[in-house]
């Protein structure tokens, strides 16, 4: 191993945001432990899964616009999607999408942003609301 992969790899593993790579019809090909800690499901299971199958349904649609994208412009930058652990929870994040140099394979980097997601909730509701009446 080179030290470029030497430090691809350890990026990768030690990263605390999930990243994960797909082939280009959205299967998982490798994820990190910050990955598989997001989604709640085991190696196994996950791998035998298409990223698009963690959206809710809602996103679906844009989930596939932004896969076609990267493989057209070969990047898509900070698309959010809510998706479904293997326990259900909602899990909103936002991710990053590169198509790697040999164009068979897409990489993402996604961040769990579920809990700023809801504080802004809360505080959108806090604006609206009339302290004085």
């Amino acid at each position: 191993m080179d030290l470029k992969e030497d430090k691809f790899e350890t990026i990768f593993n030690l990263s605390k945001d999930g990243i994960a790579i797909l082939d280009l019809e959205s299967n998982f090909l490798e994820f990190n432990p910050a990955y598989l800690k997001m989604s709640e499901f085991s190696y196994e299971e996950l791998l035998s899964k298409s990223c698009i199958e963690l959206f809710v349904p809602e996103d679906v649609s844009r989930a596939k616009e932004a896969i076609s994208r990267v493989i057209e412009l070969g990047y898509v930058e900070n698309f959010e999607k809510t998706c479904i652990s293997k326990t259900g929870k909602r899990v909103k994040i936002s991710m990053g999408l590169a198509l790697l140099p040999d164009l068979k394979r897409i990489l993402i980097s996604t961040k769990d942003i579920t809990l700023l997601s809801e504080r802004l909730d809360d505080v959108e509701k806090l604006s609206r609301y009339d302290f004085f009446n």
